[in-house]
């Protein structure tokens, strides 16, 4: 978040701005709520029912949780000072070329943001949670990719295109 705010600071000093607010605003207070609700589901679990191992689910959501925080980390090293939270379109904002991006449309919510949560739901056995919220996050995600898309054609700059 940290790295996101610096970012998203610089953008906007530097002329930049934001789009999609509303959509930012309900995958954050989602994300969030899937932290608290996972964690306190396995708090839940392990504390009052006395019924949570760590199993083989737990350790295949951990492994797909800890696939999408090094995914992160590698996004965020490629995105360099355009990475944020929010969808920020700087001033003369270049198109991404990096190999990823041109094999995996979006890779920080396909290679991030949903192993990253269904890992956590996974481990904490937040069942209920996967499948209630899972939905929900998901048609939020699909908006936000739809806005990410016209804002990559019509308002990146592709530098192959530039003299």
């Amino acid at each position: 978040m940290k790295i996101s705010k610096s970012n998203e600071t610089k953008i906007l000093i530097d002329g930049g701005y934001e789009k999609g607010k509303y959509v930012t605003f309900v995958l954050i207070t989602l994300h969030t709520l899937w932290y608290v609700v996972s964690i306190s589901t396995y708090y839940y679990q392990a504390e009052y029912k006395h019924d949570y191992e760590f199993d083989l689910y737990s350790l295949i959501g951990l492994i797909v949780n800890l696939f999408g925080v090094v995914m992160l980390s590698y996004v965020v090293s490629i995105l360099g000072e355009y990475w944020t939270v929010k969808l920020m379109i700087a001033k003369e904002h270049p198109l991404i070329r990096h190999p990823l991006f041109e094999y995996i449309k979006h890779p920080n919510y396909y290679l991030n943001i949903i192993p990253e949560l269904a890992g956590l739901a996974i481990l904490c056995h937040a069942w209920v949670w996967l499948a209630i919220a899972g939905p929900i996050y998901l048609i939020f995600l699909y908006l936000r990719i739809k806005e990410e898309n016209v804002a990559i054609k019509e308002e990146l700059i592709d530098t192959r295109l530039v003299q």
